[in-house]
Order: C-alpha cells, then sequence, then structure tokens
C-alpha cells in the first residue's frame, strides 16, 4: 500500500462513524479508482517487439496527464529476477522498457509471455497481478507472492 493510499485509507477510516459507511465509502473510493484506471487504459497504446536477447515494451499516449502517470509508473517497476536487465527510456508521449537476459530460458519465456499478450491471449480479470502467471524464475504467483502493482511477474 503506497503512503497515498494509507492516507487515503487512514482518512476515510476516521470520518466513518460505523462499520458500514466504512465499507461504503472504501467501496465508493475503489469503485472511482477503478473507472480511473479504465479511462486511463483506454488512452494508452502498448507495442511489444522481441528482440534477439528480450523484449521492448513501447507504452504511449496522447494524454500528457496519462504519460506523466506511465512515466512514473515506469521507473517504480524494478526486474524480480538477477538474471534480467530492465532499462526505460522516457518518450515524449510515454516509455520503452527494455526487458533483457543472458539466460535463453529467460529469454524465451519473456518473448512467449510477450506474443501472448500481443495475441490477447491471457486477458482478464488478474492480468498481470502473478495470480495466473509464473514469473521468470518459474514460479507460480498467487498466494501473497506478488504485491499489488507488480506487473506480469518479469519486472516490479
Amino acid at each position: 500500500m503506497t503512503s497515498d493510499r494509507f492516507a487515503e485509507f487512514k482518512s476515510t477510516l476516521s470520518q466513518s462513524g460505523d462499520y458500514e459507511s466504512f465499507q461504503e465509502s472504501m467501496k465508493t473510493l475503489r469503485e472511482g479508482r477503478r473507472a480511473e484506471r479504465q479511462s486511463m487504459r483506454e488512452k494508452i497504446t502498448h507495442s511489444v517487439e522481441n528482440i534477439a536477447n528480450g523484449v521492448v515494451k513501447t507504452i504511449t499516449s496522447d494524454d500528457t496527464d496519462v504519460v506523466a502517470q506511465i512515466q512514473s509508473r515506469g521507473v517504480e517497476n524494478a526486474p524480480r529476477n538477477e538474471n534480467v536487465t530492465r532499462t526505460v527510456e522516457n518518450l515524449s508521449n510515454g516509455i520503452k522498457v527494455t526487458t533483457t537476459s543472458d539466460d535463453s530460458e529467460i529469454v524465451e519465456r519473456m518473448q512467449n509471455y510477450a506474443d501472448k499478450k500481443g495475441s490477447g491471449e491471457g486477458m482478464g480479470q488478474g492480468q498481470g497481478r502473478g495470480k495466473r502467471h509464473g514469473n521468470m524464475n518459474g514460479n507460480k504467483g498467487g498466494g501473497g507472492q506478488h504485491k499489488q502493482g507488480s506487473r506480469n511477474g518479469m519486472g516490479r
């Protein structure tokens, strides 16, 4: 939980007179965040390119507010596997993320995952939260293994 989310949670808790009103307030906040995320997703364009030792993902938008969010989130995520290198380059309209490895098995998994996402397979609830996909170590997610906000088990 980010410090902003914690402050929001704490404020909602202190303003609620009872448990039911607290639950209702939190539900309203979650719905608002969900709507914001959906709106942001609709303004983002993704492209993925396989390279010899990994993948290059480009995330762009025409909305300057969305670009700022993309860029701030892009630098927050770091690889979870010591055999993976991730570099983030800010573009005028988004970011370019290059994820590479010297381990051919990891490269194959990254590229297969990128191909799967590009074709629309595996897209659905929980996508990218580590619940349905393995990470670069071959471990399955879930059970609290990945913190909320991790992306595709390849990096954080």
